[in-house]
Protein backbone atom coordinates (compact mmCIF):
# COMPACT_ATOMS: atom_id res chain seq x y z
CA UNK A 1 0.00 0.00 0.00
CA UNK A 2 1.12 3.34 -0.94
CA UNK A 3 0.80 5.13 2.52
CA UNK A 4 1.86 9.00 0.64
CA UNK A 5 -0.86 8.35 -1.12
CA UNK A 6 -3.36 7.39 0.50
CA UNK A 7 -3.05 10.40 2.87
CA UNK A 8 -3.52 12.56 0.23
CA UNK A 9 -7.22 11.43 -0.09
CA UNK A 10 -7.63 10.69 3.85
CA UNK A 11 -6.59 14.35 4.33
CA UNK A 12 -8.87 15.52 1.54
CA UNK A 13 -11.84 13.65 3.04
CA UNK A 14 -11.09 15.50 5.95
CA UNK A 15 -11.00 18.34 5.42
CA UNK A 16 -14.11 18.49 3.14
CA UNK A 17 -16.20 15.61 4.63
CA UNK A 18 -19.13 16.57 1.51
CA UNK A 19 -16.81 15.04 -0.94
CA UNK A 20 -16.78 11.52 0.16
CA UNK A 21 -19.44 9.14 -0.18
CA UNK A 22 -18.16 5.73 0.60
CA UNK A 23 -21.50 4.15 -0.75
CA UNK A 24 -20.53 5.55 -4.38
CA UNK A 25 -17.20 5.78 -6.59
CA UNK A 26 -18.92 8.87 -8.01
CA UNK A 27 -21.99 10.79 -7.11
CA UNK A 28 -24.11 11.43 -10.11
CA UNK A 29 -23.45 15.03 -9.62
CA UNK A 30 -19.32 13.91 -9.67
CA UNK A 31 -18.61 16.02 -6.68
CA UNK A 32 -18.10 13.45 -3.92
CA UNK A 33 -16.52 10.14 -4.21
CA UNK A 34 -15.46 6.94 -2.49
CA UNK A 35 -11.65 5.71 -1.45
CA UNK A 36 -11.68 4.61 -5.01
CA UNK A 37 -12.72 7.06 -6.52
CA UNK A 38 -10.61 9.59 -5.39
CA UNK A 39 -7.47 7.32 -5.88
CA UNK A 40 -8.81 6.98 -9.62
CA UNK A 41 -8.63 10.51 -9.53
CA UNK A 42 -5.70 11.41 -7.87
CA UNK A 43 -4.39 8.96 -10.92
CA UNK A 44 -5.32 11.39 -13.06
CA UNK A 45 -8.22 8.78 -15.20
CA UNK A 46 -11.60 10.31 -16.09
CA UNK A 47 -14.43 9.28 -13.41
CA UNK A 48 -15.59 5.86 -14.75
CA UNK A 49 -17.24 3.94 -12.27
CA UNK A 50 -16.34 0.35 -14.03
CA UNK A 51 -13.14 1.47 -13.76
CA UNK A 52 -13.06 2.95 -10.33
CA UNK A 53 -12.15 -0.10 -8.03
CA UNK A 54 -8.83 -1.39 -10.40
CA UNK A 55 -7.55 2.42 -11.08
CA UNK A 56 -7.88 3.57 -7.30
CA UNK A 57 -6.37 0.25 -6.66
CA UNK A 58 -3.55 0.38 -8.69
CA UNK A 59 -2.91 3.78 -7.84
CA UNK A 60 -2.68 3.15 -4.14
CA UNK A 61 -0.26 -0.25 -4.69
CA UNK A 62 -3.28 -2.51 -3.70
CA UNK A 63 -4.05 -5.94 -4.39
CA UNK A 64 -7.53 -6.99 -6.14
CA UNK A 65 -8.65 -8.75 -2.62
CA UNK A 66 -6.83 -5.51 -0.93
CA UNK A 67 -9.10 -3.57 -2.94
CA UNK A 68 -12.34 -5.40 -2.58
CA UNK A 69 -12.01 -4.82 1.45
CA UNK A 70 -10.38 -1.79 1.76
CA UNK A 71 -13.03 0.04 -0.46
CA UNK A 72 -16.30 -1.91 0.99
CA UNK A 73 -19.09 0.68 1.28
CA UNK A 74 -19.47 0.13 5.42
CA UNK A 75 -15.65 1.33 5.74
CA UNK A 76 -15.66 4.35 8.31
CA UNK A 77 -13.16 7.01 8.28
CA UNK A 78 -11.99 5.51 11.95
CA UNK A 79 -11.37 2.63 9.63
CA UNK A 80 -8.98 4.16 7.37
CA UNK A 81 -7.02 5.81 10.09
CA UNK A 82 -6.43 2.42 11.12
CA UNK A 83 -5.17 1.69 8.09
CA UNK A 84 -3.13 4.52 7.15
CA UNK A 85 -1.69 4.25 10.63
CA UNK A 86 -0.71 0.87 10.22
CA UNK A 87 0.61 1.19 6.76
CA UNK A 88 -2.01 -1.79 5.66
CA UNK A 89 -4.84 -3.87 5.46
CA UNK A 90 -5.57 -4.93 9.04
CA UNK A 91 -5.27 -8.94 8.61
CA UNK A 92 -8.68 -9.87 10.39
CA UNK A 93 -10.46 -7.84 7.38
CA UNK A 94 -8.89 -10.11 4.81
Amino acid sequence: MNKERFAVILDTIKANPACWDQGAFHTSCGTAHCIAGHAQINAGKEQHIPSALLDGAEWLGLTRDEADVLFSSYRTIKDFERVLSEGRIPEEWL
